[in-house]
C-alpha cells in the first residue's frame, strides 16, 4: 500500500512540477467538502452528520460540444460518464450520464450534476442525485462559457455547494445533505484510477504544497 501511495505522490509532484503530460479526451474533477446541513427525513446514519467529510469525483469528456447557441451559457449535456461519492463507510459509484452547465452572464455559475449514479443507505434510502454548484454574483470567476479543463478556482467564487439528495421507494420520502465545497482538484493521469482513500490525500498534499508555493513566490 505505501509503494502505491509512494507512486501516486510521484506522479502528482510531476504534475504541480509543470511536467505536461497528453491530455485525454477524459477528465477527472475530485473534490472534498465538510456537511452543514442534514435533512432530518434522512434518520440519524452514522456517516451524515454535520462537520462530517464528503469526498468524491466526476468524469467527464472533455471534447464535448455546446448544446446551447448563447456565447454566455454552455450546456455541456451527458458530459458526465461517471461519478463516485464517498461518506464514511457509504461509497456510492455509477456510469449514468451527468451534465456540466457553464454560464458568464450577469452571475457566474458552474454546476456539474448527475442523477442516479446509484447507492443505497442502510435506512432504505437510494442516492438519486450529486450537484456541484458555484455562484459568483459579481460576474468575474468566469472569462466564458466554454468547458473548463482545469477546476474552476473556489475562493472566486461566493457560493461552494454540494447537494447530494436521496428518495426511500419504501415511501416516496426525500432526504437531501448540503455541503460546502472544501476543494476541487483535476486529477492527473494515470492516478484518477485509484481509490479515493488514497487518491485524495496525496492529491491534497501535493495541491496544497503548489498552493504555498505559489504564495511565497508571489
Amino acid at each position: 500500500m505505501r509503494s502505491i501511495f509512494s507512486r501516486a505522490v510521484v506522479v502528482l509532484f510531476c504534475w504541480v512540477g509543470g511536467i505536461q503530460v497528453a491530455q485525454a479526451a477524459l477528465l477527472t474533477f475530485i473534490y472534498t467538502a465538510t456537511i452543514t446541513r442534514l435533512d432530518l427525513m434522512l434518520g440519524a446514519p452514522a456517516e451524515f452528520s454535520v462537520g462530517s467529510s464528503i469526498t468524491g469525483r466526476y468524469t467527464f469528456n472533455s471534447l464535448d460540444n455546446d448544446s446551447q447557441a448563447a456565447t454566455t451559457h454552455g450546456y455541456y449535456l451527458s458530459s458526465i460518464s461517471w461519478a463516485e461519492i464517498a461518506v464514511g463507510s457509504f461509497v456510492a459509484s455509477g456510469s449514468s450520464y451527468g451534465n456540466i452547465l457553464v454560464i458568464d452572464s450577469s452571475s457566474d455559475n458552474y454546476i456539474a450534476e448527475q442523477m442516479n449514479p446509484g447507492g443505497t443507505l442502510a435506512n432504505g434510502f437510494e442516492l438519486q442525485g450529486i450537484r456541484l454548484s458555484m455562484s459568483d454574483t459579481t460576474a468575474t470567476a468566469l472569462t466564458s462559457d466554454a468547458l473548463l479543463l482545469t477546476p474552476p478556482d473556489l475562493a472566486n467564487f461566493n457560493s461552494n455547494t454540494l447537494t447530494v439528495d436521496f428518495d426511500r421507494p419504501a415511501d416516496g420520502v426525500h432526504g437531501a445533505v448540503t455541503a460546502r465545497l472544501d476543494a476541487l482538484i483535476r486529477a492527473p493521469e494515470p492516478t484518477s484510477a485509484l481509490p479515493l482513500s488514497l487518491l485524495v490525500p496525496a492529491l491534497l498534499f501535493a495541491f496544497r504544497r503548489r498552493t504555498a508555493r505559489g504564495l511565497t513566490q508571489g
